[in-house]
């Protein structure tokens, strides 16, 4: 019963990742994991993937769905079990969507290059971005365009150094990357007549305002819980696994 969508609709190399899955996944609820199954099988035909590209965002999948289903036995009591299964659902529908808002020509090669391998090392910024979702520390806006998503690759891609974490969009809950601040002692301070008044500096930026929205409202990624933001109960009713896939 494990897998059997998948199975189903295998080609050659998906029959190697069907075991792979199975082995790995420890899910009581097999309604649940069937819901997994098909956002996967969803996943890997999504127009612009590739085998290798399915292989490695199946495997990262698979590995963090282990590790969030709650094991008393690994993980001792936990009274966050309810909790810690919706974060888990989340996350196969945070990745279905963030790759279907991804431009085609990118999805592959986002897939490839921005997902640990399996060695769980290498760049990890499109699995960090599907899990900060997953989480509800930030939203993936269903109204994205494409030129938005791939300006936001173009960042990780090309200037990565430049990146110092990452800020949410109070209003629409977009995750977009920070500018590194330079040296104290390359601040340049705006002039301004009022004296007495704290200077401003200009300082770089990767946008001014959200390039999904047009705010200038925005916080810390690690802060993005502290205030109870419009769009987060929005994110968990658009990632919710139970909903977007009755059960068969």
């Amino acid at each position: 019963m494990l897998f059997e969508q998948i199975r189903a609709r295998a080609r050659s190399n998906r029959r190697r990742l069907a075991k792979l899955t199975a082995s790995r996944v420890d899910d009581s609820d097999e309604a649940d994991l069937n819901r997994f199954c098909r956002v996967v099988v969803a996943i890997q035909d999504t127009p612009g993937f590739t085998e290798e590209a399915s292989e490695v965002v199946l495997r990262w999948l698979v590995e963090q769905r282990h590790w969030q289903t709650p094991n008393p036995d690994r993980d001792g009591p936990d009274s966050d079990r309810g909790k810690r299964i919706e974060e888990r659902n989340r996350l196969c529908v945070a990745a279905m969507v963030f790759f279907n808002q991804l431009p085609v020509d990118l999805r592959a090669i986002v897939a490839r290059t921005a997902f640990p391998d399996e060695n769980f090392e290498g760049e990890r910024w499109a699995a960090d971005w599907c899990q900060s979702a997953a989480s509800l520390d930030s939203r993936i806006p269903e109204e994205l365009k494409p030129e938005v998503m791939e300006s936001l690759v173009a960042i990780y891609q090309d200037q990565a150094d430049k990146i110092d974490g990452c800020e949410v969009c109070c209003s629409c809950g977009l995750r977009r990357p920070r500018h590194r601040m330079p040296p104290l002692t390359e601040w340049r301070a705006v002039p301004d007549i009022n004296r007495g008044v704290l200077p401003k500096y200009i300082l770089p930026r990767f946008f001014e305002s959200c390039p999904a929205c047009g705010s200038t409202e925005k916080v810390w990624e690690g802060h993005s819980h502290e205030q109870p933001y419009p769009w987060r109960a929005q994110a968990a009713y658009e990632l919710d696994l139970r909903r977007l896939v009755p059960t068969p």
